[in-house]
């Protein structure tokens, strides 16, 4: 994971209800560290991972991810040919 998210990615999440809405941002590093300090996993029979490619332009890309808790949408990037 750390190996995949560029020195200045920033993820915005969103989320709420009645009205309310929750903006929070995340750099990278933080979501690593939550991963490794992560104490339940959910199990790989009930893991949901659907991967839509909306659009392509050269090396970006805009990717939808449907998780089993969460849906997140991606614009991708391929830095030295990966």
């Amino acid at each position: 994971m750390e190996r995949s998210l560029h020195p200045h990615y920033l993820k915005h999440t969103i989320n709420g209800s009645n009205g309310e809405l929750k903006i929070a941002d995340k750099t990278g590093m933080e979501m690593v560290q939550e991963v490794r300090n992560k104490e339940k996993v959910t199990p790989v029979s009930e893991r949901k991972e659907e991967i839509t490619i909306l659009d392509i332009d050269g090396d970006v890309a805009s990717v939808k991810l449907v998780a089993t808790h969460w849906t997140d949408y991606m614009t991708l990037s391929k830095q030295n040919g990966e």
